[in-house]
């Protein structure tokens, strides 16, 4: 009984494991999976770089 409860637990300990790992990995894989934004040398003056994603649609609307 004793034994059976262990292979039970370990086998949970092994996917939590797994799912962690995987989780992580997508996490890592979408982080990078474009380049960093650089700031343009020709444009004199202060720059800032904006997510165009992050930028909710009225916002967006009110800047055009």
């Amino acid at each position: 009984m004793k034994m059976k409860q262990n292979g039970r637990s370990l086998g949970l300990i092994v996917l939590v494991c797994f799912m962690v790992i995987v989780t992580g990995g997508v996490f890592i894989s979408s982080g990078c999976a474009s380049p960093p934004k650089t700031l343009d040398r020709s444009v004199p003056g202060p720059q800032v770089i904006v997510n165009p994603e992050a930028i909710r649609l009225g916002v967006a609307k009110l800047m055009d």
